[in-house]
């Protein structure tokens, strides 16, 4: 197969508005039920909804991303469509990544109203604040690292970027602790 040929975009498009899709079905599942039984919309609630909307806005602009080049062989892209491409995966890694804390949180606030233990509470609340920290800080290295920030999109633009390995290892790093969370539920 040849270079030009080659593209994971279309595959990955259709895994995430198909996870968008699936996931609205349950939540809407959820709230129905909700509504049914006479309770009312909690916080919980809430920041499922936001983080759905989150998902919803990392498929939309990965879409955009993709009509600029987004999974296609970087030496095929023009460089208006290579910056355009990293610009808008920039913003839809960005709500991917506020949505990841949003929706553990939604599922913890849950827990906390079952649950009547004070040191589970306590457990469960480190663990949203914590998790929250840490993804939202990775949120925020998408658009602070580098200066200006035009540069984090094209990298011929003249300016310095904060070392590529140390945000992937605190990337990494922030990723782990998800995990290690989740092992502790």
């Amino acid at each position: 197969m040849a270079i030009e040929d080659e593209t994971t975009g279309p595959r990955l498009l259709a895994v995430m508005w198909s996870m968008s899709g699936v996931s609205l079905v349950f939540m809407t599942l959820r709230y129905v039920f909700k509504h049914q039984s006479g309770k009312g919309f909690r916080v919980d609630d809430w920041l499922l909804s936001i983080s759905w909307l989150c998902l919803v806005l990392y498929a939309t602009f990965l879409t955009v991303a993709y009509r600029y080049g987004m999974g296609h062989h970087l030496s095929t892209l023009s460089h208006h469509n290579m910056v355009e491409a990293h610009r808008f995966l920039a913003v839809s890694y960005f709500f991917g990544t506020i949505g990841k804390p949003l929706s553990k949180t939604s599922f913890a606030v849950t827990l906390l109203r079952l649950i009547s233990e004070r040191w589970q509470k306590g457990v469960i609340v480190g663990i949203i604040v914590t998790t929250n920290v840490f993804l939202w800080i990775s949120a925020v290295f998408v658009f602070t690292s580098c200066t200006p920030v035009q540069r984090i999109f094209d990298p011929k633009l003249p300016g310095k970027c904060l070392d590529t390995k140390a945000i992937l290892h605190y990337n990494q790093f922030s990723a782990g602790e998800i995990v290690l969370c989740a092992v502790n539920r």
